[in-house]
């Protein structure tokens, strides 16, 4: 039995749609729920355009010209409160198809999703549409799980969601949110799928690069691996970000990065896909 029909087996038992996110927008102007709750009326509007399945990127085909690109997250992949051409998966997409015929611009990412749920929904994806010639992930925060409630079913949430981050000291942490053994157990999760992804693209000569933007759950992630040859170090906030413009470092709810940070997050990405293609790594 394949290793996605697996996957997808287990995760039909955890939820009635094939995949994790918000995957009925109102309107093709809907606002995310960051920018509704800051009332952000006095911006220049962003429109959120939604495929059949609800993500924000062309419709999903099974019969495909042109090599097979597919990216993977949370808000910051899915863009939110960020224009289109400002979201790094975006700005790289059209990076890849100056020089190469691209199928198309395929992004399971979602507001919201745990790194599991990221995962999952590119093994739903490869299941549905079948295998990308080459996978990019941009992967959140470890403070985030699959919790359960009799009225959403298993879903991603989000443990410090409408607390202040920067003061949370841990025994209010956990007093509010789950214990310690539920977070040890998500993070082991995360480090399993995640590897199962790699040894997958690996056995089918799929590319795959990856990253967090989380410095913390990078370093747990990456501690967890010999070879790091599949990962991009976009976390630490080197001398390439010292040049970012004020109005560039945050999106326009003041919390999701900004476009100085998704061009450079595409240029790094971007970077290792040349030197890929240039060894003829994968079929790219």
């Amino acid at each position: 039995m394949k290793l996605v029909t697996v996957f997808n087996m287990i995760k039909t038992m955890l939820l009635n749609n094939k995949y994790f996110g918000n995957l009925n927008p109102d309107t093709e102007t809907e606002k995310m729920f960051y920018e509704k709750n800051l009332d952000m009326s006095d911006r220049v509007p962003i429109k959120y355009t939604y495929n059949n399945l609800g993500f924000r990127c062309d419709d999903f085909v099974k019969e495909k010209s042109g090599m097979h690109i597919l990216f993977g997250g949370c808000s910051e992949t899915e863009g939110a409160a960020n224009h289109l051409k400002d979201v790094w998966a975006y700005i790289l997409f059209n990076k890849i198809k100056k020089d190469i015929n691209v199928s198309g611009y395929y992004n399971v990412g979602k507001a919201g999703l745990t790194v599991s749920t990221v995962i999952m929904n590119i093994f739903q994806y490869i299941d549905d549409y079948g295998t990308p010639d080459y996978i990019f992930l941009q992967l959140p925060d470890q403070t985030r799980y699959i919790a359960w409630s009799e009225e959403e079913g298993f879903h991603p949430k989000y443990q410090v969601f409408g607390e202040k981050i920067d003061n949370l000291d841990l025994d209010t942490y956990f007093k509010n949110h789950a214990s310690p053994e539920v977070i040890n157990i998500n993070m082991m999760y995360n480090n399993f799928l995640l590897k199962s992804l790699i040894s997958f693209c690996k056995s089918s000569n799929v590319g795959l690069l990856w990253s967090s933007w989380d410095a913390a759950s990078a370093k747990n992630l990456t501690n967890q691996f010999n070879s790091l040859d599949e990962y991009i170090d976009t976390s630490t906030l080197g001398k390439e970000y010292w040049d970012i413009k004020i109005k560039d470092l945050r999106a326009t709810d003041g919390y999701h990065f900004g476009r100085g940070f998704h061009e450079i997050w595409a240029n790094k990405f971007y970077e290792r896909f040349l030197s890929d293609k240039n060894n003829k790594k994968y079929n790219c």
